[in-house]
C-alpha cells in the first residue's frame, strides 16, 4: 500500500479526487484486515479479486471524476486570465496622453 500511496502523490495536486479515493481505499483494506475471515467466508476464493476490483474502481473513479470537474481554482484563474488579457487590450486603445 505505501508503494501504491508514493506512486500516486505526486499527482494528488493534479488530480482532486484522488485523495479522497486513496483514503476510501485505505479504508477498505483496514476493513478488509480488520474483518479477515468474514468477508472471505462470504465472498469465498475470489474475496481477492473482488477486493482488487473495488480499488482499482475506485481510484479509477477519483482520477475520472477529476478530470471530468475541473477544480474551481482552475476554472477562476482561467476567467481572471481571459479578463485580464481583455483589460490590457481595452486599456491600450484608450490611454491618455499627456
Amino acid at each position: 500500500m505505501r508503494s501504491l500511496y508514493i506512486a500516486l502523490a505526486g499527482m494528488i495536486e493534479k488530480f482532486r479526487y484522488l485523495k479522497p479515493a486513496l483514503a476510501l481505499v485505505l479504508f477498505v483494506v483496514g476493513a478488509k484486515m480488520l474483518t479477515a475471515e468474514w468477508p472471505k467466508g462470504l465472498l469465498g476464493a475470489s474475496f481477492n479479486v473482488v477486493l482488487l476490483g473495488v480499488i482499482v474502481l475506485t481510484l479509477s473513479a477519483g482520477v475520472l471524476l477529476s478530470l471530468l470537474r475541473p477544480a474551481a481554482t482552475q476554472q477562476r484563474f482561467a476567467a481572471l486570465e481571459g479578463a485580464r488579457s481583455r483589460s490590457k487590450s481595452f486599456g491600450e486603445g484608450n490611454a491618455i496622453s499627456a
